[in-house]
């Protein structure tokens, strides 16, 4: 099986977004990004963010096109 990713942009993206998981879950889901910043104290690892604590193996990955998107804020990558 192949599947390919769906990337929705625009206004009520979200709406959009939670709707298709809500009636499709077993086709549609989130994707959750990965960061090289540190994890919040309320955050879980795998829910919002995937943490990254090696900027290396990141900047490889994202050199390597293992990311749909990616860029850096704040001194932190994200993808």
């Amino acid at each position: 099986d192949y599947s390919r990713p769906l990337i929705i942009f625009g206004p009520f993206k979200e709406t959009i977004n939670d709707q298709l998981i809500n009636d499709h879950p077993d086709i549609f889901a989130s994707c959750i990004p990965h960061t090289t910043r540190p994890k919040r104290d309320k955050e879980v690892e795998g829910r919002e963010y995937h943490f990254v604590a090696n900027r290396k193996q990141m900047e490889d990955d994202i050199q390597n096109y293992l990311f749909i998107e990616a860029g850096e804020y704040g001194g932190n990558l994200y993808g």
